[in-house]
């Protein structure tokens, strides 16, 4: 956004603040109820806000002991971000799958129940991570 811009909405927030009101619009709107339940507008949003930028999983104030950790599941995609040190193991909610502090699928309550699943290939994926 352009100073000038910044300003002039600045200005006017102020002047809202001062004299207690709002902006208002020049008619009601009436939003159609399908942009609240569409699976499909659902999934588009999802890919477009939450797969196709950068999120914020965390403040780093909050791993900042060994073993500390965060999950979020905001974008559709489980995602565990872990502070230094090391913490011994992680566990899957939904199945009880154990990892690794390194990512490594390391036990499978119920094998039998998963018969084919190769530990090595069904480890954690590692992502880009930047703090700033």
């Amino acid at each position: 956004m352009d100073p000038t811009t910044q300003v002039k909405l600045a200005k006017q927030l102020f002047s809202f603040l001062d004299n207690g009101s709002t902006a208002m619009a020049d008619a009601v709107y009436l939003n159609a109820v399908e942009n609240y339940t569409s699976e499909a507008r659902l999934e588009r949003e999802q890919a477009v806000l939450f797969q196709g930028y950068p999120l914020l999983a965390g403040l780093s104030c909050e791993i900042s002991e060994p073993g500390d950790y965060l999950t979020d599941d905001r974008s559709s995609v489980p995602i565990l971000v872990e502070g230094r040190g090391r913490c011994k193991r992680f566990s899957c909610p939904c199945h009880a799958w154990t990892y690794a502090a390194t990512g490594d699928l390391v036990g499978i309550p119920e094998a039998k129940s998963f018969a084919g699943v190769d530990k090595k290939k069904s480890g954690l994926v590692q992502l880009p991570l930047v703090e700033k």
